[in-house]
């Protein structure tokens, strides 16, 4: 019996640095993008299956629910899991009478999401952006997915296998900008929180920010 594949990554990066058109090879028309941070796409998209601008959190687990009865959806895209975050404090933390109670919600609303998305036999994809803190007890600076309340300073990568940061590394042959994810962390980012399973990749940094080639690396790694 093969083994079941995780089919679910997130990736973690600064505006600007690759996050979005890292997806520019999905299959649109088999998938779904759930825009939360409610931003113009940077690629043509016109034959994407379904673009759904978030306006609260209960539509996202209803939406996620549906798309598991699709059979035309393999792909999903949440777009940011950061926001996502912001969007339950503002509905459901802000104004609260028990802050408490609604903090444990958040986290247990967030986990929700991602349960089900690891759950299901889709392609989920996860975007963050990153945030940078300086850890006064080690004297060294760290960088995890950006989200409030307990899941962050990363609580919120322990759930998940598979966590790339977007990179821009200098191209040894042209000498320009090259746009790549870091896969796992090297011996010049100690700090950041990127992960992959030992021996998935060969190296801390792919050749390029292509998340369809990230989804047959790990199709093959696990067929092996």
């Amino acid at each position: 019996m093969s083994q079941r594949v995780d089919k679910t990554i997130m990736i973690v990066g600064s505006t600007g640095s690759g996050k979005t058109t890292s997806l520019r090879n999905l299959p649109l028309d088999k998938t779904i993008y759930i825009n939360v941070d409610n931003k113009m796409l940077p690629f043509r998209a016109n034959n994407l299956y379904k673009h759904v601008k978030l306006e609260n959190t209960q539509q996202l687990i209803n939406g996620m629910d549906a798309a598991e009865e699709d059979d035309n959806v393999e792909y999903i895209v949440i777009d940011t899991l950061t926001f996502l975050g912001d969007l339950f404090y503002t509905e459901q933390i802000e104004n609260a009478s028990n802050g408490m109670s609604a903090w444990q919600n958040y986290k247990a609303y967030i986990n929700k999401v991602i349960a089900m998305a690891k759950a299901s036999n889709k392609h989920y994809i996860f975007l963050a952006h990153d945030q940078s803190t300086y850890d006064e007890k080690e004297m060294v600076t760290k960088t995890f997915a950006k989200i409030q309340g307990s899941l962050k300073g990363g609580g919120i990568e322990a759930n998940f296998t598979f966590v790339l940061y977007t990179a821009v590394i200098q191209d040894p042959t042209t000498r320009l900008p090259k746009y790549v994810f870091q896969v796992n962390k090297s011996a010049k980012s100690l700090d950041v929180s990127a992960k992959t399973p030992m021996g998935l990749f060969a190296e801390p940094y792919t050749e390029d920010n292509d998340v369809v080639d990230v989804f047959k690396a790990i199709e093959e790694f696990y067929q092996a």
